[in-house]
C-alpha cells in the first residue's frame, strides 16, 4: 500500500509558503498538525514583517 501525504500551505502575496507535510491517515486534518502549520505561519509572518537589518560593514582596507 502506498503512503498518502498532505501538504498544508498558505499564500503570501506572490509566494506559496509550504508550512507542513504529514502522512494522511484519516479524512480530517488532526488539530496537532494544524497547530504546527499555524506556528510556522506566525514565525514566517514575524520574520517577513520584521525591520530589515543593516548589512555588515566592510572589513578590509576600509575598516577603522
Amino acid at each position: 500500500m502506498q503512503a498518502v501525504y498532505r501538504v498544508v500551505y498558505r499564500r503570501s502575496e506572490n509566494l506559496f509558503v509550504l508550512l507542513h507535510m504529514f502522512r494522511k491517515d484519516t479524512g480530517r486534518v488532526p488539530q496537532t498538525e494544524l497547530r504546527v502549520a499555524r506556528e510556522r505561519w506566525e514565525d514566517f509572518k514575524a520574520r517577513m514583517d520584521a525591520e530589515r537589518r543593516r548589512p555588515p560593514r566592510a572589513a578590509g582596507h576600509d575598516a577603522p
